[in-house]
């Protein structure tokens, strides 16, 4: 069985997580029911917006909140269903700030 890992976003965005994942033997899926998928990969990229860890942005960038909103809504729903999840950079900046963490913005 090939291992199904979710992703959010674009194939034309995250080329390299593409080839890493097909070259470790499972495929990546970009679009349709993440529910369906074995795992949930958060990957690298700008700034959580600092609001939602408490905090005002003082010098955070590259700040998406539509991307941080579905990224969270994404691993409530991966960790409801207790499915794994890794963080790469970023994503385990979300992951942090999902279970109540914060972030020193630089």
């Amino acid at each position: 069985m090939i291992p199904r890992i979710y992703l959010y976003g674009t194939a034309e965005r995250y080329k390299n997580y593409l080839r890493a994942v097909t070259a470790a033997g499972g495929e990546l899926c970009l679009n349709g029911c993440p529910e369906t998928c074995d795992g949930l990969l958060l990957p690298g990229g700008g700034d959580i917006a600092p609001w939602r860890y408490g905090q005002e942005n003082r010098s955070s960038r590259d700040v998406e909140p539509e991307r941080d909103q579905e990224e969270l809504a994404l691993l409530a729903m991966f960790a409801a269903i207790k499915r794994p999840v890794l963080g790469i950079c970023r994503g385990l900046q979300t992951i942090n700030v999902f279970f109540g963490g914060t972030l020193l913005q630089d």
